[in-house]
């Protein structure tokens, strides 16, 4: 049994993020104006009161990613991966993770980083596109194929999950794949709102500058693997894993093929750590027998009051309190609570849809019925269909990992297999997770 740590990407980052962390253990607080220094302005400051606007910018977000992923792992004692994998940007976390870079190299690469590919983005106007419900090897020939017949450049650039692959390139190629994949039968072809074509030809300009910045920059040998995203494999050797990192900034993000190596190399649970859960979505798709865990003891998440399910009809509902879901992390190691309400109102299924999906939560509640009713207390706490009875608790949830002393981490491993067991039947009536 190996355990997998993974680093989140752009798109995570959320006004406030790392200010728990900041605000309650001295290590951090130490790391967070020590990367001020090393960037040459308040980033800090940016991160935890700045507005979403100002942490979209690309030479804000990317360092500030990176800044949350490490210090979270740092100050954390408990982890020792067997392997490591970054999501993109996520990459440079995973090579401080297992000692390939200092946390300063590492934020001083993901600065020029940013500020190259802003570059590149101004230079020509590009964008991206996320591709739903179709077959990667169709969408692959139908990027292709404008080209062939365009010579607009498009390209396959983050395999994230089956079924969900984004594409890069100029902005009619993309437009016009868009068209085309629809017509082939993708569920949705949504172009996304981002500055220009990452992990494409678009990013040559970006690729060079960096280039240099790694070659000049030291890399040490690894303590355990990393899985990087254009190889989809795990590397050791300090000149290939610097190849690989340049050449991730033209190449595709191959995420899904990622995870699926590290299970096959032996890993059975992953932590994310880092602001947001994206990753802990995606891996389950991969393969749904992974255990995933955010442990919230690595820091914020962003995850607060309002909806995070995204109704693949209607995201008007992320604005009310239809859907209210929370998550209020681990007060205490045995403690976490998730809320799931109203959820036919959030999606708009019929009444006997609705009555399938009661009868599929009976189906679960009995299958851990002998669990539930030897246990005491009440860690796990769901709560059913257009009622507020209780349809799963989990009590005692020691008792669930064998013994009452075990770790948090073994605690939150059982907790996760539950989650998950929710997750997916949520998931099977065609609810996109963006965020647990």
């Amino acid at each position: 049994m190996k355990h997998a740590i993974v680093f989140p990407g752009q798109g995570s980052q959320f006004s406030g993020m790392g200010k728990n962390l900041y605000e309650t253990n001295a290590q951090a607080k130490e790391l967070f104006e020590f990367a001020d220094s090393v960037v040459g302005f308040g980033i800090a400051d940016i991160m935890f009161t700045g507005t979403d606007e100002a942490l979209k910018q690309t030479n804000v977000t990317q360092p500030a990613i990176f800044i949350h992923s490490v210090i979270a792992y740092k100050v954390t004692n408990q982890l020792s991966p067997d392997m490591v994998a970054g999501h993109s940007l996520g990459e440079f976390s995973a090579l401080v993770s297992n000692g390939v870079l200092t946390f300063q190299d590492g934020l001083k690469l993901v600065s020029i980083r940013a500020k190259a590919m802003q570059k590149a983005c101004e230079l020509n106007p590009s964008t991206m596109a996320a591709i739903l419900g179709l077959d990667d090897a169709v969408a692959e020939k139908i990027c292709q194929q404008v080209h062939d017949e365009t010579g607009e450049i498009v390209v396959p650039a983050n395999y994230n999950c089956p079924g969900q692959l984004v594409i890069s390139g100029s902005i009619k190629g993309v437009e016009i794949a868009c068209i085309k994949m629809k017509e082939a039968g993708a569920k949705r072809a949504l172009v996304l709102p981002v500055g220009g074509a990452f992990h494409s030809p678009f990013m040559m300009p970006a690729k060079e500058e960096l280039a240099r910045a790694i070659e000049e920059t030291k890399f040490n040998s690894p303590a355990c693997p990393v899985y990087q995203n254009v190889v989809a494999k795990g590397v050791t050797k300090p000149a290939e894993i610097k190849e690989n990192l340049i050449e991730q900034l033209t190449g595709a993000v191959r995420w899904a093929q990622c995870v699926q190596a590290m299970i096959a190399d032996g890993a059975t649970s992953f932590t994310e750590v880092g602001p947001g859960k994206v990753l802990q979505g995606l891996v389950t798709k991969i393969d749904k027998s992974a255990v995933v865990v955010k442990d919230e003891y690595l820091g914020d998440t962003g995850v607060e009051e309002g909806g995070v399910f995204k109704d693949v009809f209607d995201l008007e509902f992320l604005k009310k309190d239809v859907f209210p879901f929370k998550y209020k992390g681990l007060s205490n190691p045995w403690l976490t609570k998730l809320n799931f309400l109203n959820l036919p109102e959030v999606v708009g299924v019929t009444v006997n849809e609705v009555s399938t999906r009661k009868q599929r939560i009976e189906q679960l509640q009995a299958k851990y019925s002998a669990v539930t009713e030897s246990m005491e207390g009440a860690p796990l706490h769901y709560i059913g269909l257009q009622t507020s009875t209780p349809f799963l608790q989990v009590r005692a949830i020691s008792n669930v990992v064998g013994e009452r002393d075990k770790s948090k981490w073994q605690v939150q491993q059982a907790l996760n297999n539950l989650s998950n067991t929710i997750v997916r039947i949520i998931e099977n009536q065609s609810i996109v997770l963006t965020k647990i």
